[in-house]
């Protein structure tokens, strides 16, 4: 045998995405070590790739491989890890087909270590599925111009001349840090279809490494599955030579990485493909099959070499083998499987099915019971008489094949078909046992059931439920309550064929339960059996002890007992005996107590009972208090207990609390007081606080303003006082005085405070002053009256003293100055753009003096080499440092300022011409040139810069050069002329046909003139409407513009295509595109689905189905069907798994595997038996096997189960200062695994676990994997000191040794032993005598100590009171009635002290007996009693069997006294139950003490007549029965009587003709009888009243049935002849129909017809209304109906109600405005039907016109503002028309264009769809500009006084104007948007500012961001 390896080479193929390149490995070392990458090829994953068909390829041309290109860093903006440019495959045939599996190796030649990286290997057909290719072959490509991608740019070049051939590493050369290795799908380059990145980010990565990658490799281990996106299957490794996780370039990267790529390349092995073909099946399994070669057809298999072994499998038992040649014969119909495997391992299957044979065949047998059917079914055609019993007495079977069960036996049943082909089939028929009917029986307290009669099995017996099932009973046993059993027998093999009767037992008893003692006043419910009497069920002996009502609920009246008496129904009774109990009375009395005092409850001051025990409970009532003689606050429950009768009482116990009073003494400042009722100075958690004088007594005046003294705080809650005294200090505060002396210096700190102190401590403390110079804070310690502060500065100062007490004296405010003091004001930087003169007037300051001069130095004129810079002749021609300097004798200032000269730009520029699309890149300096200065680009109107001025239109820009704010213009004028635009369109016809290239089809041009050449460009077409193939250059010429196009005309022959239907069983799928299916002569093939529009998703790899091919050469197309049948096999992955014992494993789990399609099961490892629970297995190899329609796949599964450790330990206690060894196997056990210890925290291993002390330690055995911890605890405790006593006593005393008088100990608990030490004390509260073991524990460490208990013996005397008969007497000194273990006896009276006068014959009476053992004395009484002897009488007596006799039932005997005990005739054996006796003689013995009389009784026996009764079949009324019938009633012996009642007292007047009811017979046999029911069933003939024929609308309600003797089961019908033949119809009836009305009862039925004629209610759809505007047309509300005419319809109107009628549809309603609402319509049939239809007609009116503002004109520089409307509540539109079609915009505000030119917009208002009149504004857009004067004269002559700036503010409104020195100091300043009403005059600060040029700043928005600037000249005419 075999096991099918189906799928076991495809395992690990499960890749998780749909990508075809992924990387392997990439390596990124150091020099000469390891750097390159692994890309694998790998398949889609809906083409799994098998030994049978050819490997698929990837095209890789273009596929582009990178480093970070952006990605990995989420942008380019970052910067990190991109190298510039990229490579990629080239586009050479070489990469057009690269098969699945193929290893691509590319490494840096540059970087060559040929001891690492494998030599060139470029041969794809060498079949090692490898390639090693360097990164410079020009299978390679590299960018060449852009460099991109780089850290500005991460798109690639799209162009193929941006690629060069050759790849070189830098391109994707890898940083060690943030960087990645990427794969990019030149078809999606959104994002790379694989990568391996590492860094500090993982933004987008597919597998990502934290940290550095030098000196790494990063690979795939494939650990989890095939999936290369799954970063568990990635590991990284060191490229260092010699490392554990080295990897080699060009070498799979482990075992399971190597299992998973092979299984993508199927070991490089070329296809094999296997098929087979068989013979039919003629006649009994005489078929051959055989494998087929696909070429020749010749018996046998070819592929890749001829080494083929063969194994054949049946399809219905897939893995027994049935041959293993290539030929198989002898074979039956079905489907038998091949599978083929080569030499190379390679394995395909194939399958044949085996048509089957004509032979007859029988199909359906099973046994069956007797008295039923079973279908046999021949598989046909039939013949004449096809079916044939040989034994018709056991089974019989009809010409259909149906097969009755007469009697228990076989039969042979034979089928003969249409051919004559024969089949038989053995039918065994099991007899159905059959039950005699048994009744129900009712009895009083118990039953015997009967023995079960008929056709039985002899397993017959009674169960509590139906069936077979619950409780079995068997004849014979009693039931004592009522219970329902069912008499079942069948038989003991399948079919299950069975009989069942019901017997009903009733047993009537009466039995009282719930009875217990209860308290007077309290009640207690009683329960009695069954139904109660109607008429006093409970009655109470006693009254007035108990009462009870008629639901048995007791009532305790008064102390005593009560008989209570229950009667049931049945007039059963039974009797209880009631106890009641007498509550005690118990009185309690609240108290209250202060703390810390407590309440003793015990003391009867708090409480009172005349009767019980008194115990003491929380307030819960349950809790036992621990001490009740100390309780605190709180409420106590007090229980008065007499007898379980308890009286309950609450008691509150208040305890006020003490307050707790803390205080504080307080010290303070003169004049402060102290507020005492500050929380600061006492705190209490309750009570009320009283201030009092330091007497205690006389309270404070007023306690939130004491002095100095002491006072006495109480604190008082609810009259629990707590006091305290407070001390209140006061100290005098000091009081100072200062004065100041300025400093000398400037700036000098040589200044002075002197201080005077007085009042308070004035010769200790501490002085603080603080001051508003830096530095000049400070704090002193002083000891005199009058301290001086020294060496401080100008400034103000705060001077305060505080002395020893902590008082702080008054603040002093000192201010010290410094002498006078120039302060020069800051000048700003000065840049000019010519020559500057300096002027010293210009400079400011505070307290400057004539001293203030320009300086070339810094330091003033003291400084050695200083130059005065006299402003009258100094002029700054380069860039130059001023400083500015003064000084007032000691105090100097100075500043400093520069002045920058800048160069002022010479611009030179050139217009130019171009052609579009072209632009002008105005940065070129062929358009200008300029000597310094940045150049920047304006629009035409000098101010808006031009967007890119690298490539720019036609138009005129202004260039302007700014060196440092000094700027020249210059205007460039481009010209762009137009180039055309010259689409063209390839097209193909087919031959003969020609192509009219002057048609515009196949071009388009904007502009120009077309002309047609040849493909040479230069030859003219000759005739350009004709041409045929070839290629044609349209040429488009617009003023020498010429674009140029090249149209293809193609004429293709039409293709011919030929297909072939093809129907595999494969795991694959079918290549559509093998031309094993199809030829064509021409052209291309593509795919369609079976609607010829669907392309095939994959034509490679297609299922089962109809395929449309389609040959299409250049559009010429032929199409063809193929179908297409792919059982596919089931591709089943399986997992290895390894677990812990006591795990299993669920195979079922889909963890451990999967398939595509199947279903599995699970085998053991022969691969035939099936797992007996898959859900849980243990260790082993499994074989799983999918099945899909017969095609199966297995795999082996195996499962390792490691055996847990089983670890015990041991916690383990030592007395210090002892260690423990851990390795001690007495502190843990395991049975396999090596222990570890650990710390408490489970993973420090312990330092030392040979000596550990106490802590807890975690110990863990470990067996390969599989861990078992425990916690062992070591406690090191102390070993206490113990002192014992020895001590003596008597018997029957004994010794509690956990007194501890006997004993004292500092520690541990005590235990108590016997005197070997080990043994414990059974009761160590109770120890005899002896030696006894003390032993202290503390937590395991031991003291011992013995202790002697000596124990005197008590006599121990027993006594035995006597019975005696009249005559006899006792000898007391007999040891009969007594023993002793020690001491003497003497006989004493009752009275203790009489001695008896003779002990040896005493007679009835109490006698004392005294044993004495050397004076301990016990005694006992002994009673002596003379019983006695009964008198017995006992009576015969005779019954009726089947009954028995209870002899314990008094009616057969009476004593006076004694017990009564029964026997058998011989009067010794007694009889085993003396309530069931039958007939004999029986001795009766009556005992009363051992005083016997002994009696004969004899029991009689009569027959008793046996009663058969059967209940007869029902008969319909009037008819009667005869139950005297023998079928109905009959006896064996004796007469029979007829009753109509239970009680038998009604005879019936003729039982041969009695109506329906229960009837009761009785057969008597000489004073025996035997009676039961006989049930008469006579069903009475109902008879329905009939109903008149109905006419409803819409629908019909069916009214309820009347009649005489209805059954109740009558109903409607829709077919004559009641519910057996008929449905029944529950309306209401929607439509017209006829009814029948049926009643009838086991074949007594009367019937009615009822004519039932529905017509439909009218419906109507209300047409119209709308929204109208004022003047509108209004179409009318129209009703359109449906239904029998005429019409009416109801509606109103706003309210109103109104109708219209008519008898057409539709109907008017008129079209008035409103709302209308349809409440009614009726038709001709007075059909109406209720309806709600609304509907309105609403007319709006027009709106007014709205305000649209007035009209406003704008400089073109100016936003213009918003356009606002107002009106009512509408939509506004604003309209750029007068006729109101052409929409601008819509709201209240909108925008106008900002165009040149004068615009009319138009606004209307919309309000519920009514559009109003338009109102218009006009809004005008005027080109403004403005002039700004060079110069003016503001010499009052009235003009050009004012520097006017001509229309500044109309055309910016928001401008500000800055005017400016040439030191740069703000000479003018206009207000925002008010220059023309505020210009400047030439002057500041009310002077003419002298002759000169003045710098400007024209803010145009005001706010700095676009502005003018340049050089204003003020010049004076005079």
């Amino acid at each position: 045998m075999k096991i099918l390896p189906l799928l076991l080479t495809f395992f690990c193929v499960q890749l998780s995405f749909a990508q075809s390149l992924v990387i392997n490995e990439v390596s990124q070392g150091s020099s000469f070590a390891k750097e390159y990458v692994e890309l694998l090829v790998i398949p889609d994953p809906s083409q799994p790739v098998s030994c049978t068909e050819i490997l698929p390829c990837l095209d890789l041309r273009g596929w582009i491989f990178d480093d970070n290109n952006g990605y990995f860093t989420g942008g380019p903006a970052t910067g990190v890890g991109i190298a510039a440019g990229a490579c990629r495959f080239s586009n050479d045939l070489f990469w057009s087909c690269v098969p699945v599996g193929t290893i691509i190796l590319i490494y840096n030649d540059n970087d060559f270590d040929g001891g690492v990286i494998p030599s060139a290997d470029t041969d794809l057909l060498d079949g090692d599925c490898d390639l090693s290719i360097p990164i410079t072959s020009s299978l390679f490509e590299r960018v060449d111009s852009p460099l991109i991608p780089n850290s500005g740019d991460m798109s690639y070049p799209t162009l193929a001349n941006d690629w060069v051939s050759g790849g070189i590493w830098s391109q994707i050369g890898m940083s060690n840090t943030n960087d990645s290795f990427q794969i990019y799908d030149p078809s999606n380059m959104a994002a790379p279809v694989h990568g391996v990145s590492w860094g500090n980010n993982s933004t987008n990565n597919i597998i990502f490494f934290a940290g550095s990658a030098a000196g790494n490799v990063f690979y795939a281990t494939n650990t989890v599955d095939c999936d290369f996106a799954d970063q568990a299957n990635w590991v990284s490794g060191s490229t260092a030579s010699g490392a554990s996780d080295e990897q080699t370039a060009g070498v799979y990267n482990n075992s399971l990485n190597q299992s998973c790529i092979e299984a993508l390349n199927n070991n490089c092995l070329n296809p094999m493909i296997a098929s087979a073909i068989s013979t039919d099946e003629v006649c009994n399994c005489e078929a051959t099959a055989y494998a087929e070669d696909p070429i020749t057809d010749t018996s046998f298999t070819v592929g890749s070499d001829g080494n083929y072994t063969y194994e054949w499998f049946d399809n219905s038992t897939p893995f027994n083998s049935l041959g293993t040649g290539p030929t198989l014969t002898d074979l039956c119909a079905g489907v038998y499987n091949l599978i083929v495997t080569s030499g190379t391992g390679c394995v395909d299957t194939a399958s044949v099915t085996i048509a089957p044979s004509n032979s007859a065949m029988i199909t359906g047998n099973a046994p069956i019971c007797s008295g039923s059917t079973l279908q046999l079914t021949g598989s046909g055609p039939d013949g004449a008489n096809p079916w044939s019993s040989d034994t018709p007495a056991v089974a019989t079977i009809d010409i259909n094949g149906l097969v009755t069960g007469i009697i228990g036996g076989t039969s042979i049943i034979t089928y003969t078909d249409i051919n004559g082909c024969t089949d038989t089939t053995l039918i065994t028929v099991n007899q159905t046992p059959i039950i005699d009917p048994i009744g129900p029986l009712a009895v009083c307290d118990s039953l015997e059931l009967p023995a079960i009669t008929g056709t039985l099995t002899g397993i017959e017996s009674y169960y509590s439920g139906p069936g077979g099932t619950g409780t079995a009973y068997t004849a014979g046993d009693w039931i004592t309550s009522s219970i329902t059993l069912y008499a079942y027998d069948s038989t003991a093999t399948a079919p299950i064929c069975f009989d069942e009767e019901t017997l009903v037992i009733t047993i009537n008893s009466a039995l009282i339960t719930g009875n217990a003692p209860i308290c007077s006043g309290s009640t207690l419910q009683l329960t009695g059996s069954g139904t109660a009497a109607f008429s006093s069920p409970w009655t109470s002996a006693t009254p007035a002890t108990a009462t009870v009502d008629d639901f048995g609920i007791v009532t305790g009246v008064m102390a005593g007992t009560s008989i209570i008496t229950y009667t049931n129904a049945n007039n059963c009774a039974d009797t209880v005996t009631v106890s009641v109990i007498p509550l005690p009375v118990l009185t309690v009395q609240d108290t209250a107590i202060c703390s810390p005092n407590t309440v003793d409850l015990t003391d009867s001051t708090y409480w009172s009972t005349d009767i019980g025990i008194i115990t003491y409970f929380e307030a819960n009532g349950t809790t036992p208090l621990a001490d009740a003689t100390a309780v605190g606050a709180g409420t106590y429950v007090l229980s008065a207990d007499s007898l379980g009768c308890i009286t309950t009482a609450t008691v509150v116990v208040i305890v006020i609390p003490l307050p707790i009073l803390t205080v504080q003494d307080t010290t303070t400042c003169s004049p402060n007081t102290v507020s005492l009722i500050d929380f600061t100075y006492w705190s209490t958690d309750i009570g009320v606080i009283t201030y009092f004088e330091s007497d205690g007594t006389t309270v404070v005046g007023d306690a939130t303003a004491v002095g100095a003294g002491t006072y006495i705080l109480s604190s008082n809650n609810l009259g629990c006082i707590a006091s305290a005294p407070v001390v209140v200090t006061v100290n005098a505060s000091p009081v100072i005085a200062a004065t100041g002396l300025d400093p000398a210096l400037c700036n000098g700190v040589n200044g002075e405070i002197e201080v005077t102190l007085s009042s308070g401590q004035t010769s200790l403390g501490v002085l603080d002053w603080t001051g508003t110079a830096s530095g000049s804070n400070g704090s002193a310690d002083i000891t005199a009256d009058s301290p001086d502060i020294i060496g401080l500065g100008a400034g103000s100062y705060n001077v305060t003293f505080t002395d020893v007490n902590g008082c702080v004296s008054n603040t002093e405010l000192i201010g010290l100055n410094n002498p006078f003091a120039p302060i020069i004001d800051p000048i700003s930087s000065i840049v000019s753009c010519a020559d500057y003169d300096l002027v010293l007037a210009n400079v400011t300051g505070t307290n400057i003096t004539a001293a203030l001069t320009f300086y070339a130095l810094t330091g003033g004129p003291l400084v050695v080499g200083q130059q005065v810079i006299n402003d009258q002749t100094f002029t700054a021609f380069t860039d130059t440092t001023i400083f500015v300097y003064d000084e007032n004798g000691a105090c100097s200032s100075e500043i400093q300022f520069n002045i920058t000269i800048n160069t002022t730009p010479t611009l030179t520029v050139q217009d130019t011409t171009t052609c579009s699309p072209s632009t002008v890149d105005l940065t070129d300096g062929a358009y200008w040139s300029t000597d310094v200065g940045t150049i920047t680009y304006f629009e035409s109107n000098g101010i808006t810069v031009v967007g890119d001025e690298t490539a720019v239109g036609a138009g005129a820009y202004i260039l302007s050069a700014d060196n440092a704010g000094c700027i020249t213009t210059a205007p460039v004028v481009v010209t762009v002329n137009t180039t055309p635009i010259l689409t063209v369109q390839d097209t193909t016809t087919c031959s003969p046909n020609t192509v009219d290239l002057t048609d515009v089809t196949y071009w388009s041009t904007d502009v120009g003139t077309i002309t047609y050449f040849e493909s040479n460009g230069t030859t003219l077409v000759g005739d350009v409407t004709a041409v045929g193939s070839g290629t044609y250059i349209l040429s488009a010429d617009n003023a020498g513009c010429i674009t140029t196009a090249p149209v293809v005309v193609t004429v293709t022959p039409l293709p011919v295509l030929m297909v072939q239907d093809t129907a595999i069983c494969s795991l694959n799928t079918i290549d559509l595109t093998d031309v094993t299916y199809w030829s064509t002569d021409v052209g291309t093939i593509t795919y369609f689905e079976s609607n010829g529009t669907t392309l095939v998703g994959d034509a490679t790899a297609v299922g089962s189905g109809t395929y449309v091919l389609s040959a299409d050469n250049a559009g010429c197309i032929t199409t063809a069907p193929v179908v297409l049948t792919v059982t596919p096999l089931p591709v089943l992955m399986v997992q290895d798994t390894t677990t812990c014992s006591p795990n299993s494993i669920d195979l079922t789990d889909v963890t451990y595997w999967s398939t595509d399609v199947g279903t599995i099961t699970y085998f053991e490892s022969n691969g035939t038996t099936i797992v007996g629970d898959a859900t849980a297995v243990g260790a082993g190899t499994y074989i799983l096997s999918a099945d899909n329609l017969g095609c199966f796949t297995t795999a082996p599964v195996v499962v390792t189960v490691n055996t847990t450790p089983t670890l015990t330990v041991q916690d383990t206690t030592i007395c210090s200062p002892n260690t423990i060894d851990l390795t001690d196997a007495a502190y843990w056990s395991t049975d396999l695994g090596t222990i570890t210890y650990f710390e408490s925290d489970g993973i420090t291993v312990v330092g030392d676990v040979t000596a550990v002390g106490v802590g807890t330690y975690i110990l863990s055995a470990d067996n390969a994997g599989c861990i078992t911890t425990a916690l062992v605890v070591v406690t090191v405790n102390t070993t206490p000191t113990l002192t014992v006593q020895d001590t003596t006593t008597c018997s029957p005393n004994t010794v509690d040794l956990s007194d501890a008088t006997f004993w004292s100990t500092d520690l541990g608990t005590i235990t108590y032993f016997e005197s070997d030490g080990t043994t414990l004390v059974g009761d160590a509260t109770a120890a005899g005598a002896g030696t006894y073991v003390l032993s202290a524990d503390n937590a395991g460490c031991i003291s011992a100590a013995l202790i002697v208990v000596t124990i005197n013996t008590t006599p121990t005397l027993s006594v035995l009171d006597t019975l005696t008969c009249p005559l006899n007497l006792i000898d007391l000194t007999d040891v009969t009635y007594w023993s002793t273990d020690a001491g003497t006896i003497t006989y004493f009276e009752s009275d203790g002290t009489t001695l008896v006068t003779d002990a040896s014959a005493v007679g009835a009476g109490t006698y004392i007996l005294s044993a004495d053992n050397a004076g301990c004395i016990v005694t006992a009484p002994v009673v002596v009693t003379i019983n006695t002897t009964p008198i017995l009488t006992v009576q015969d007596t005779t019954t009726c069997a089947p009954n028995i006799v209870n002899l314990t039932d008094v009616t057969y005997w009476s004593t006076d006294v004694g017990t009564i005990s029964y026997f058998e005739s011989d009067g010794v054996t007694p009889i085993l139950n003396a309530t069931i006796v039958g007939a004999g003689t029986y001795v009766l013995s009556a005992n009363n003490f051992g005083c016997i009389a002994v009696a004969n009784v004899t029991v009689t026996v009569k027959i008793t007549p046996t009663l058969t009764l059967v209940d007869p079949p029902a008969v319909c009324s009037p008819l009667t029965v005869d139950i005297t019938l023998g079928a109905v009633s009959s006896t064996d012996v004796g007469a029979m009587l007829y009753y109509s009642d239970l009680a038998m007292t009604m005879l019936v007047p003729d039982a041969t003709a009695v109506g329906g009811g229960t009837y009761y017979v009785e057969a008597t046999y000489l004073g025996c009888s035997k009676s039961g029911p006989v049930t008469v069933v006579v069903v009475t003939t109902p008879e329905i009243f009939p109903l008149l024929e109905v006419i409803e609308c819409d629908s019909f309600a069916l009214p309820i049935i009347e009649g005489v003797l209805l059954t109740g089961a009558q109903n409607y019908f829709d077919a004559t002849g009641g519910p057996s033949v008929a449905n029944v119809v529950t309306g209401p009836i929607t439509s017209s129909t006829t009814l029948f009305i049926y009643d009838g009862l086991s074949g007594c039925s009367d019937e009615e017809t009822l004519v039932i004629t529905i017509n439909p209610l009218p419906t109507l759809t209300l047409v119209g209304g709308g929204t109208y505007c004022e003047g509108d047309f209004v179409s009318d509300m129209l009703v359109d109906v449906t239904g029998t005419p005429n019409f009416t319809v109801d509606f109103t109107l706003d309210g109103v109600a109104l109708s219209a009628s008519g008898a057409t549809s539709p109907l008017s309603l008129g079209n008035a405005a409103g709302v209308y609402i349809i409440t009614n319509i009726t038709d001709g049939n007075t059909c109406t039907n209720v309806v709600y239809e609304i509907e309105k007609i609403i007319v709006n009116p027009i709106p007014a016109a709205p305000a649209a503002g007035t009209d406003v004109v704008y400089c073109s520089t100016v936003t213009p503002d918003a356009m606002t409307v107002s009106g009512g509540l509408g939509t506004f539109t604003w309209y750029s028309d007068a006729g109101l079609t052409s929409v601008f915009g819509a709201g209240i505000t909108i925008d106008p264009s900002n165009t040149l030119g004068e615009f009319t917009y138009y606004v209307t208002e919309t309000e519920f769809g009514c559009e109003s009149p338009a109102s218009e504004v006009i809004i005008t857009i005027n080109g403004c500009e403005f002039i700004v004067p060079t110069a003016f004269t503001p010499d009052g002559d009235l003009m050009n006084d004012d520097w006017e700036i001509l229309d500044i503010d109309l055309i910016y409104p928001n401008n500000i104007v800055y005017v400016y020195n040439r030191w740069g100091s703000l000479l003018f300043k206009s207000k925002q948007g008010s220059y023309d009403s505020n210009r400047w005059n030439g002057k500041y600060n009310g002077n003419l500012l002298p002759v000169g040029s003045y710098y400007f700043i024209i803010d145009y928005n005001g706010k700095g961001n676009d502005k003018a600037t340049g050089i204003v000249s003020i010049i004076l005419n005079k």
